[in-house]
């Protein structure tokens, strides 16, 4: 978040607008896509990641880590786990992406 955008909240909460409201709550998106440093054994040399399509309780609250537990998520609907991340589109991370945006993209028009 930029200063703007911060110094932009205050001066609304003082002018008592509230944050979200019903038009901007409605076009926030409820599944939106996570990527994550995957954990692996001190052999592995590569590096590993995560990617998770994740339902949001609250539309525009974005969790601050992939797990079920959390009061933010509703539910996980697709996960791709220890995920290679390679240095090009054909790396498994990558693909892994492309896909987790597919999906994220028709899931939110569905629920729209």
């Amino acid at each position: 978040m930029t200063t703007s955008q911060i110094r932009t909240r205050e001066l609304n909460r003082m002018n008592g607008e509230t944050e979200m409201t019903a038009t901007t709550e409605a076009t926030l998106p409820r599944f939106i896509v996570m990527k994550a440093q995957a954990q692996m054994p001190a052999s592995c040399w590569g590096q590993y990641g995560k990617v998770a399509v994740v339902e949001c309780t609250v539309p525009g609250i974005k969790p601050c880590r992939i797990d079920e537990r959390l009061k933010t998520i509703a539910s996980i609907p697709a996960i791709w786990d220890r995920q290679h991340i390679g240095t090009t589109e054909r790396s498994a991370f990558a693909q892994a992406c492309a896909a987790a945006e597919e999906l994220c993209q028709e899931l939110n028009e569905e629920n729209s």
